[in-house]
């Protein structure tokens, strides 16, 4: 059976996809650089000063399945969210960050 994982890794100029299986020890990376409205459309609603009201929930991986992980790195600090999607006011700028960057990984790795 073993243990499948999807990683994205997203930084100010590219987009880093890692999906696998630990298991086989197979995986598949797709990669693409942000254009400029690409940028815009992912960070320009971001508010970095309102991450840190965001809250998370435990984690019950053997209950419910894959843990959802966001972890955000700034200049000045460093923020992990872990089933934050249960913090429905706060959650909702990583929402719709999520929402935007689905339309830029194609299909088969969503």
């Amino acid at each position: 059976m073993g243990g499948h994982y999807k990683n994205i890794k997203v930084t100010q100029d590219s987009v880093i996809l890692t999906t696998g299986n630990t298991m086989t020890n197979r995986n598949q990376t797709w990669n693409k650089a942000l254009s400029t409205k690409d940028k815009t459309e992912l960070f320009g609603q971001l508010k970095i000063n309102q991450l840190a009201f965001i809250k998370s929930s435990e984690s019950l991986q053997a209950a419910d399945g894959v843990d959802e992980t966001f972890q955000v790195k700034t200049s000045r600090t460093s923020y992990v969210f872990v089933n934050a999607y249960n913090d429905g006011y706060n959650y909702r700028q990583l929402a719709n960050f999520k929402a935007k960057l689905a339309k830029i990984i194609p299909e088969k790795y969503r």
